[in-house]
């Protein structure tokens, strides 16, 4: 599968891999970013639907909930959740 990124081993999908996103349905997509910020929150969901609706800078001041819109704005979500796993932010 030369032309076809696969995921990490944690099931995100790396940078500029929007390929990945775009094999799936927004809902299965809007799924997968709740269940990913759960996870980020350990399993808070308080803290998980508070951060979900805060604007946030490093998302052009956008609240995350406000960008399952679209798989571009989902593909860029998830990258942003997989930075904050990491520890690294922009």
């Amino acid at each position: 599968m030369p032309d076809q990124k696969v995921p990490n081993d944690i099931g995100i999908p790396e940078s500029g891999d929007e390929s990945f996103a775009s094999h799936q349905s927004l809902p299965e997509l809007k799924s997968v970013v709740w269940s990913e910020t759960f996870d980020l929150f350990e399993g808070n969901l308080k803290e998980a639907r508070e951060w979900m609706s805060r604007n946030r800078p490093f998302l052009c001041n956008m609240a995350p909930e406000d960008m399952l819109d679209s798989h571009e704005n989902i593909h860029r979500l998830r990258c942003f959740i997989q930075q904050i796993q990491r520890g690294v932010l922009p």
